[in-house]
């Protein structure tokens, strides 16, 4: 043979051999669970097996093969986590309720930077306005993190991390997918996703999402007759975001700045039922929707500089703004076009700006972390209702108010292994962590985090941790300046305290293989100085009394409080198997309780004035310690799947969630003299949904998805009605 050809069939053999590699790794992809490096849990980069927490990241190829609607639909998924909302029609609020947490007791950030909402009255999230585009990874930290990450950050951290550089060249993937889930429903959605890394470190990024839905009547149908007037409506919900992100990466920099713009209008019903109308007989009231539409920019950037090999600097920060607008016309409520001769519109609008800067030194077994950062944000609203009928109009503005908070922080953090003090102690490791904050109105908070752990030969990790937290009271809460004509006691409340939390936790981490893994974990979280919306009443009246005379007003306005503490305790299980090369097996089971206390000695009587306080969510009059058993709209829930690899390139998945039944609330009229909101039980539900997905090569993809198949009729918010058996379709493609 001829040297020439000796040396093609080398070079063939060669390809052929790396080939076959790498087919042998992208099957090893596929059918493992990769030990996964997180950075949310300690701010540093650390293998999940060595974090003494509950850690969760979801990869983006996770994303790709559930194939969930939105981020709300993915997060629920996942062990600790329940959203409200995730089922029912698009665009409809999502909140999210980790480890029983309130829904503003979660931070949600991007890239490091969190992205709550200033505008609102408690500043949570609607997780809608995150759509699943752009996203390398997601980072959960369950469990009270307040130590790292300050305000909020009781229930729980959730990071999305974007996408950065890639390999040199270019690259890009592209997406479309269409479903349906009840009759005249559609939603559109696409996506295109573009990268260029170049040879020396620099990469620019650009996404662009759309998403369009022609949605469900939200709204349940309580009338009792086919002739009565109905002016039904479907509710619908569009969505666009764009975002870009430039930046250089290699062994000492990481340096990026990043920048979205997310565009949304949805349909939201004004009721959750439509009932009859109290002056039109025969009329159906209240039959079309509130128009709301939000607009947010987010601005953010990081410079990270290795120093020295044990030694990094990195500063971080981002902007935000978010304006939203309602248009609420008047409804038609009979055949011939009469309507309810009211109009009201209103504008939220909201900034949050963060600056933050951290040092990380690793010497031997010891790692320290400090830093600094600055928190600022803004808010304002104005509202506009009128009535034409009686020419009546309220037109409320806080924009002369320039309402605005600050808040610093310092932080710091110890990670000590065992083997530092002894070689006995080498499987032993000790995390310790201090934050001080200073709120320009509340004044000074400090939190702190002491978190042991022990790792047995490298297969389990057992670990506790006790952790203090707080949330700090939302610009709403302590300047909404509304006051009742009887009184000048203010909505907001200046002299509101934080919500501060103490959490304990224990639990087992168990991964012998990349083919078995699971954990087990129990926590307890009391938080105390609840903040609670109350009514106030005329102190120089009896309770039983309050309303009793129509020619007497007794009402003397509505306020913010700290006036009880809230305790929830439960356990989380979570798995991952691999039973065979083709057969995996995941699931989770998240077990939560709770109660509430309310005490009078918590009541601040300097700024209610010492009028009588009635309790907006149970209508009570706390004039004796008060404690309710269970917390609403918090489930306990199982989700459990089984995976298939029947042929190459195709997967076949089964998966279930049940959901317990539990209490949502609705507004009570027979509640004190003016009503307050009430429970009631929500019914228990079961969801089967099947995902088939083929892979026609390494750039081309299918996928086909049913969801809820026995279109099982359940409710998640009580009244809201819910999406039925859903058929998806999409095609993705990348290079």
């Amino acid at each position: 043979m001829r040297t020439k050809d000796l040396k093609l069939l080398m070079l063939l053999l060669l390809v052929m051999e790396k080939n076959e590699l790498l087919a042998q790794v992208a099957d090893s992809i596929s059918t493992h669970r990769i030990p996964e490096v997180i950075i949310t849990a300690t701010r540093t980069a650390k293998p999940i097996d060595r974090v003494g927490r509950e850690v969760t990241v979801i990869t983006s190829e996770e994303i790709r093969e559930a194939a969930p609607h939105d981020l709300a639909q993915l997060l629920s998924q996942y062990a600790g986590i329940s959203v409200i909302g995730s089922n029912q029609n698009p665009g409809m609020t999502e909140s999210i309720f980790m480890r029983g947490a309130n829904s503003n007791q979660t931070v949600i950030m991007m890239d490091g930077i969190a992205i709550n909402d200033p505008s609102s009255t408690n500043h949570a999230i609607d997780l809608s306005e995150l759509p699943l585009s752009n996203i390398d990874r997601i980072e959960i930290v369950r469990g009270s993190h307040s130590t790292l990450y300050g305000s909020s950050a009781i229930g729980g951290v959730i990071n999305i991390i974007t996408k950065k550089n890639m390999m040199a060249g270019l690259h890009g993937d592209a997406s479309i997918a269409a479903s349906t889930f009840g009759p005249k429903t559609l939603q559109l959605q696409e996506n295109i996703f573009l990268n260029y890394t170049f040879q020396n470190g620099f990469y620019t990024n650009l996404d662009l999402f759309n998403l369009n839905v022609n949605g469900l009547d939200a709204t349940v149908d309580t009338s009792l007759t086919s002739a009565t007037f109905k002016n039904f409506d479907d509710d619908d919900f569009d969505q666009q975001r764009i975002s870009g992100k430039a930046g250089f990466k290699n062994y000492r920099w990481d340096v990026f700045a990043a920048y979205s713009f997310t565009n949304m209008a949805a349909d939201y019903d004004k009721s959750a039922f439509k009932t009859h109308s109290f002056d039109v007989p025969g009329a159906l009231y209240d039959g079309d929707s509130t128009r709301i539409f939000t607009k947010r920019h987010l601005a953010n950037y990081q410079v990270a500089y290795q120093l020295l090999p044990q030694f990094n600097l990195k500063a971080s920060g981002g902007y935000t703004t978010l304006h939203r607008s309602t248009i609420d016309d008047s409804s038609v409520i009979d055949i011939a076009g009469n309507t309810d001769h009211s109009f009201a519109d209103g504008r939220y609008e909201g900034s949050f700006m963060n600056i933050e800067m951290q040092g990380h030194y690793q010497w031997k077994q010891i790692e320290l972390m400090a830093g600094a950062g600055l928190d600022y944000e803004t808010m304002t609203t104005a509202t506009h209702y009128f009535n034409s009928a009686f020419q009546f109009e309220i037109v409320n503005d806080l924009d002369s108010l320039k309402l605005n908070s600050t808040l610093t922080n310092f932080f710091t953090q110890l990670d000590v292994d065992g083997n530092f003090f002894s070689p006995s102690l080498k499987n032993f490791n000790l995390l310790l962590g201090a934050r001080y904050n200073h709120h320009d109105l509340f004044g000074d908070a400090i939190v702190y985090e002491i978190n042991p752990s022990f790792n047995f030969e490298g297969i389990a990790r057992i670990y506790a941790s006790y952790s203090t937290g707080f949330n700090a009271p939302s610009l709403y809460q302590l300047y909404a300046p509304e006051i009742y004509y009887t009184s000048l006691i203010t909505r907001g409340n200046p002299k509101l305290q934080p919500e501060y939390s103490k959490s304990t936790e224990v639990g087992i981490k168990f991964f012998p293989d990349k083919k078995i893994r699971f954990g087990l974990s129990f926590y307890e979280t009391i938080v105390q100085h609840s903040i609670e919306y109350v009514y106030l009443w005329d102190k120089n009246i009896p309770i039983a009394q309050l309303g009793g005379d129509f020619n007497r007003d007794d009402y003397r306005g509505d306020t913010y409080l700290n006036v009880g503490s809230q305790l929830i305790s439960g356990g989380e299980l979570y798995f991952n198997l691999q039973l065979l090369k083709w057969l995996l097996l995941d699931g989770n089971i998240n077990i939560v309780r709770g109660k509430l206390k309310y005490s009078p000695s918590q009541i601040d009587t300097s700024h209610t004035e010492g009028n009588h306080v009635q309790l907006y969510s149970n209508g009570a009059f706390p004039t004796a310690d008060i404690e309710t058993q269970g917390l609403v709209r918090r489930p306990e829930t199982v989700n459990a799947a089984v995976t298939l690899l029947p042929i190459e390139h195709a997967t076949v998945r089964l998966s279930g969630k049940w959901v317990s039944s539990y209490n949502d609330i609705f507004y009570d009229n027979s509640l004190g003299p003016f009503g307050a909101l009430n429970t009631i039980a929500i019914n228990n539900y079961l969801l089967i949904d099947l995902l088939l997905k083929y892979g026609f090569n390494r750039f081309l993809s299918t996928t086909f998805k049913v969801e809820n198949i026995f279109d099982a009729a359940y409710s998640e918010i009580r009244g809201f009605s819910t999406r039925g058996r859903g058929y998806s379709f999409s095609i993705a493609a990348n290079f």
